[in-house]
């Protein structure tokens, strides 16, 4: 394919040299009709900043799918983000926020409809046009919407044009085969049916250098199938649609693991690092769990290490790229979806009656190897003198997991896993240090809309309406790793698997209107205004390796822990950490006033399993050794039988209750930190304000002011041990926007120009955004501003009426406004700010548990001296672990037990906060603009060529609010696709060479930063290589 790519970039070039050869008629621009306000109209008689891209404009400029747009709409960015989802960012806002229950700022409609379909699999085909409009839209276009939307429209039957249609197939570079097909059928004067479907399927973009696997990931195999109806009787149209999108391929949920190695185990990847390395498995949650609890492997141990005691068998090869990775499991991804879509207007004397209806239903499933490695094998300790492990010889079912529906077939059901089936859903087996998560998710979308719009002969006509939008849906991510297998395996308070499962339900309606006032005849003033109710209930099961409380202090083993309500009977009697038993509910035991020291919801979970005999015989037995021990004078022999009781209730309760992530929705109760229910309901106001002065012979002139809402969402879990108070809230607060606008759209030079500008401030109060602290995503509020400028021209010249011009350009200047200080979950100790201080030291924790929180692998800070102070204490706990190769220089341990810190009084810490007031928005470059030419040359017998170019550039971004230069930047690029069109001048058929990419940048939309657990590695997310191939369609 090299040469044909060097002859393609040939051939156009050659071609240029006769841009001014033809001879042509003057040529207008064609007009664009846009439904930006819910009605029919001219893309320049609409007094909104709108983008519009028809099918030819799409198919010239090469924009085949979402990813695309960003190249040819101002200030719209796109990238796809981990776990497999998607953000369309426009004027710096997209999806900040991340959870099921917080919505977009960018919504995608189809044919007006509020999709919710994930612009990451959507598939452009068939389209009338595509229309991106600036927002906030919340007036007529509802909810979610205070950045903007993107509306597909799709094509329509025609009961005029006859039976006509297409047929094309795309070939080209990594085995691209696409098939695309459209037909129209009119079967009477009143009724016609439209068919079109597309199939993809291509190799994967990334290579895979680990040879018993092989091959490409990121691979497509799908198609999407349309099916649509169409009723005219001239005064009432019926149009109803149905699609339907199935996917099977090995889709990543991300595409590369950048890391380069850190030597201070404090990070497994250093924080400026971009290379395309392993962490350091002596930072990682595996290498941890293997290594201190399991015995599976060297203590401290890096991957020089592991190779030295020859578990490391398979090397990750060197001056890897980052479209080449080094994996053992092959990534799932498949997806199925099916949107209904009925649609009814009738034309009144007065006006137009229309309904709108659509039902979208679809499930998904993805899994992928997390660390994107052939990890070093599982050993097993056969000497201590010389120190020796031996590899392989431990193999470990990893078991999936699954929601709602899918459980049963992917993963085991509820019935399944209480009563121990759940071997028979294995991921993977493997006998290596295997990490793999992925999400299983069914949704529900439906949404049904009624409005009027009149047409009145005075200076008055308005719209109104009523739409309700329900949204309901399962989710489930899972997390699954060998040494986490074992350890559940041997350890019966651990889970296997851990994650979220939500269920997520919305219900929101809705009124609105505007109204037109023409004041005269080229001057305008519309007034809109919505009124909206909503209601979110999210239920939120999490499933950690940290479900348990932490009791260690009282067995001295810092990782002894119990199911939660079978401790909770106990505290009931021995009484909390730190506190004396409770000597009267002891009395009450003992005298027989009561049975146990469980409280009301304890004892309900008690009977559901019917084991109330057992767990009170236990309940007596440590009630009297409680009292027999409190008689022994001897401080040391009084301290064992103390123990001796404690032990003797643990080991009998043990196995009673199965651990809480085995509990069903119904056995769970809310305040658990483990489990959440809530709900809001609340109302939401939006309206906006337009004036319009239409001069000169096609310009419009308008001003704008408009109010945008986005409802609140609900945060995960909250342990309030962990988390400082007030950090996080339960649930954010609803986000509003007070948008500015004026902009001038203008036909120009006899039509031959189309100029539309606009300058915009955008004012972001509570602004949703997201970050992750610990191993969980949490959402916050800020503040925001920005304001820009956007211009988007076509230009047909008089003097080359075959040449065609596009052009856009975007500034937009963004500032977080936020006084509050926060931490950066990526680089707690602040490292490059002016807040960095060198006396905060970066530990590793090692307890399994902290507050009943996982806290293996994960980093905590703490001040070194106090921590040198009490070196003798810690050492006497196992707390101190001056691993060789885990140390500072001066010998100072970075692995540490932060329980032990705590019990001692020894402050500890999640990170240093710093200021992001003044920081830029994330997604945002400030600078971003494009040209397109194209020249159609007709060279005789009725056959003609149109080379076309079109070049985009960006400047820099950060991914993140903490805008940090070291780890936290996207450097400037920009990009060149290329075509040649050679086809007949009736536009029946033609063949279409093309080059996306035609330099093959490695050009990065975004960041993605792992936690401390997985070792703090960063995945980029790039736009596609080059691709270079041939289209041939017919049209009929």
């Amino acid at each position: 394919m090299k040469f044909f790519h060097h002859l393609l970039i040939a051939l156009f070039l050659f071609s240029a040299n006769f841009f001014a050869q033809s001879d042509n008629e003057d040529y207008t621009l064609e007009e664009i009709i846009v439904t930006a306000q819910k009605t029919e109209k001219s893309l320049q008689d609409v007094p909104i900043a709108v983008s519009a891209l028809s099918a030819d404009d799409l198919a010239l400029r090469q924009a085949v799918r979402f990813t695309d747009l960003q190249l040819n709409v101002p200030n719209l960015s796109y990238s796809e983000t981990n776990f497999g989802g998607s953000s369309v960012s426009i004027r710096g806002i997209g999806r900040l926020a991340t959870g099921i229950s917080f919505d977009q700022s960018v919504t995608t409609h189809i044919n007006e409809s509020p999709w919710g379909e994930n612009t990451n699999v959507a598939t452009m085909f068939d389209m009338d046009r595509v229309e991106v409009l600036r927002g906030p839209q919340g007036t007529l276009f509802g909810r979610g919407t205070t950045a903007g939307l993107v509306n597909l429209v799709t094509k329509r039957p025609s009961v005029d044009s006859g039976v006509e249609g297409y047929a094309g197939f795309t070939t080209g570079e990594y085995d691209l085969q696409v098939f695309e097909g459209a037909v129209n059928i009119p079967l009477d004067d009143n009724f016609a049916v439209r068919a079109a479907y597309t199939q993809t399927e291509r190799d994967g973009f990334t290579e895979n250098l680990y040879a018993p696997v092989g091959g490409t990931f990121d691979g497509r195999e799908h198609y999407v199938g349309r099916i649509s109806l169409r009723y005219d009787t001239g005064n009432t149209v019926i149009d109803y649609m149905y699609q339907e999108h199935e996917e099977e391929s090995t889709r990543t949920l991300r595409t590369n693991y950048v890391c380069t190695p850190s030597a201070n185990i404090a990070r497994g990847c250093t924080l400026d690092g971009e290379g395309i390395g392993i962490a350091n498995p002596a930072a990682t949650y595996n290498g941890i769990l293997a290594a201190v609890f399991l015995e599976s492997a060297p203590l401290g141990a890096n991957t020089a290490a592991y190779t030295a005691f020859g578990l490391n068998d398979a090397p990750r090869p060197d001056n890897m790229t980052l479209r080449q990775t080094h994996s053992d499991f092959v990534p799932i991804f498949d997806r199925q979806s099916g949107t209904h879509q009925l649609t009814i207007s009738h034309d009144l004397d007065k006006g137009r009656l229309s309904l709108n209806m659509m039902n979208r239903e679809s499930s998904s499933y993805t899994r992928m190897d997390t660390t994107l490695a052939v990890e070093p094998l599982l050993g097993v300790k056969v000497s201590d003198n010389p120190l020796t492990y031996v590899g392989g010889l431990i193999s470990v079912d990893m078991l999936d997991h699954c929601v709602a529906d899918q459980c049963g077939t992917k993963g085991p059901t509820q019935a399944e896993r209480l009563s121990g089936q759940s071997g028979k859903y294995v991921l993977q087996t493997t006998n290596r240090n295997s990490f793999i998560d992925g999400s299983s998710n069914e949704q529900l979308t439906e949404y049904l809309e009624l409005k009027y719009s009149s047409d009145l002969d005075g200076i008055f006509n308005y719209i109104v309406g009523i739409n309700h939008y329900g949204h309901y849906e399962d989710d489930s991510y899972l997390t699954t790793s060998s040494p986490l297998t074992l350890l559940g395996d041997a350890q019966f308070f651990v889970p296997t698997t851990f994650g979220n499962t939500n269920e997520y339900a919305l219900e929101a309606s809705g009124l609105f209107g505007e109204l037109y006032f023409d004041v005269q005849d080229n001057l305008r003033i519309t007034l809109g205004l919505r009124y909206g109710e909503e209601k979110k209930i999210n239920d939120i099961v999490t499933t950690t390796y940290g479900q348990a409380r932490n009791v260690g202090a009282f067995a001295g083993v810092p990782w002894l822990l119990v199911d939660g309500d079978l401790y909770n009977c106990f505290e009931g009697i021995a009484g909390a950490f730190g506190q004396a038993p409770d000597q009267a509910v002891i009395g009450q035991i003992l005298t027989g006033q009561a049975s146990n020291g469980c409280g009301v919801g304890e004892q309900e979970t008690v009977d559901l399993y019917g084991v109330s005999a057992q767990v009170n015989a236990a309940s007596a037995a440590l009630a009297g050794g409680i009292a027999a021990a409190g008689q022994i004078a001897d401080p040391q022999q009084q301290a064992l039988a103390t123990g001796t009781a404690y032990a003797t209730y643990f080991m009998s309760v043990k196995d009673l209750v199965p651990a809480l992530y085995d509990r069903s929705e119904d056995y769970n109760k809310p305040g658990w930190e483990s489990y959440q229910k809530n709900k809001l309901d609340y109302t939401t106001t939006a309206g906006r304000l337009i004036v319009d002065y239409a001069f000169g012979d096609d310009s419009l002139l308008y001003a704008s002011y408009s109010r945008g809402t986005k409802p609140a969402g609900i945060n995960p879990p909250i342990n309030p041990r962990i988390y400082e108070k007030g950090l996080i809230p339960a649930n954010t607060v609803e986000e509003k926007v007070d948008s500015y606008e004026i902009g001038i759209k203008s036909i120009l030079l006899d039509g031959q120009m189309r100029l539309n500008t606009s300058l915009f401030y955008n004012k972001y109060t509570d602004m949703q955004i997201s970050r992750i602290l610990a191993t969980t995503t949490f959402n916050f509020n800020i503040d925001s501003e920005n304001y820009g400028a956007e211009i988007e021209m076509d230009y047909v010249p008089a003097a080359a009426p075959n040449l065609r011009l596009d052009f856009m350009f975007a500034y937009i200047k963004t500032k977080i406004m936020d006084d509050a200080l926060t931490i950066d979950p990526f680089n707690i100790a602040a490292e490059g700010t002016k807040y960095f201080d060198a006396k905060n030291t970066v530990y590793k924790c090692i307890d399994l548990f902290y507050e009943g929180e996982g806290c293996v692998a994960n980093t905590f800070i703490a001040d070194k001296d106090l921590v040198n102070a009490a070196q003798a204490v810690l050492a006497s706990l196992d707390a101190w672990l001056p691993v060789p190769g885990t140390t500072q220089a001066d010998g100072h341990p970075i692995y540490m037990s932060r329980v032990a810190l705590s019990a001692l009084g020894i402050p500890t810490t999640t990170g240093v906060k710093q200021s992001i007031d003044g920081n830029r928005l994330p997604n945002t470059p400030e600078l971003t603009t494009s040209l397109g030419l194209s020249y159609n040359f007709e060279v005789g017998n009725g056959i003609s060529i149109v080379p076309n170019i079109y070049y985009y550039y960006q400047s820099d971004m950060y991914v993140n609010e903490f805008n940090n230069d070291l780890y936290g930047k996207v450097d400037a690029w920009d990009e060149l696709n290329i075509g040649l069109t050679v086809g007949d001048i009736e536009n029946q058929w033609y063949f279409r060479f093309f080059s996306r990419n035609a330099l093959d940048e490695d050009n990065i939309t975004w960041k993605y930063n792992s936690t401390d657990v997985t070792g703090n590695f960063q995945s980029y997310f790039l736009r596609d290589p080059r691709v270079t191939g041939i289209e041939y369609r017919y049209r009929f």
